[in-house]
């Protein structure tokens, strides 16, 4: 497999893969709608909270992707 073979395959792996990153992020936007639907009590708010902790993380990991 010669570079620019690899390139285009490393290339179609990752729109797959994105497609894939976009998909369940759909299904989490859905999810917190339906968590914003319950009874909130401060352990809903607990949990945004740590759900907020978990998206810093990936902010902070793209972030230093570029």
């Amino acid at each position: 497999m010669d570079m620019q073979d690899n390139k285009e395959k490393s290339l179609i792996a990752y729109k797959k893969k994105q497609k894939t990153v976009v998909a369940l992020i759909s299904k989490i936007r859905n999810k917190l709608d339906v968590h914003a639907e319950s009874v909130i009590s401060w352990g809903s708010v607990g949990d945004l909270y740590y759900i907020e902790g978990l998206l810093n993380e990936i902010d902070i990991f793209l972030s230093n992707a570029q």
